[in-house]
């Protein structure tokens, strides 16, 4: 088996870090999310939450009892051949939001996580079907998840941000 090939990853990484993006925060970090899901939807990997590929991450309860959304996952797993394993994963993780931009400079961010994320998906390619399934063959499930709120945002359960609430 081969490496993956910088051919493989550039694309994600072009796209993750964008100006189009403008950085992956707010709104933008929601556009990058939806590109992991349409991503994961080819490559035929299934929704980790059930039916769904998205998972809310809840904040602090505030005084009125309201929980609110601070961010959002992006998961997709591959089931393994080995019935002895259901339900044990191997995780692949990154998170796909960054720091946005700031006033006229957009903080791309090609390495922190743009080049994770797109290692992920290139994974994701190779264990989907379209090429060898290493992992598949070993029998072990797959899960890929994308964080977002990498970094805790204000009201943010603490410990409990990002791609780890969704391994929790």
């Amino acid at each position: 088996e081969t490496a993956i090939s910088p051919a493989e990853v550039r694309p994600h990484v072009e796209f993750l870090a964008s100006a189009e993006l403008r950085g992956r925060s707010g709104g933008d970090a929601q556009r990058a999310a939806e590109y992991l899901r349409k991503t994961f939807q080819s490559l035929s990997l299934k929704p980790l939450f059930g039916s769904h590929y998205f998972q809310e991450i809840p904040g602090r309860r505030d005084a009125a009892g309201n929980v609110p959304v601070v961010g959002r996952i992006v998961g997709a797993w591959l089931e393994g051949s080995d019935p002895a394993r259901k339900g044990e994963f191997i995780i692949v993780s990154a998170h796909y939001d960054h720091l946005g931009a700031r006033g006229d400079r957009i903080y791309h961010g090609a390495d922190d996580n743009a080049s994770g994320v797109a290692a992920m998906m290139a994974g994701g390619d190779r264990v989907g079907g379209r090429q060898h399934a290493p992992l598949r063959d070993a029998g072990d499930d797959v899960a890929n998840v994308g964080g977002g709120q990498q970094r805790p945002p204000p009201g943010a359960v603490p410990g409990v941000v990002g791609e780890v609430h969704g391994v929790h």
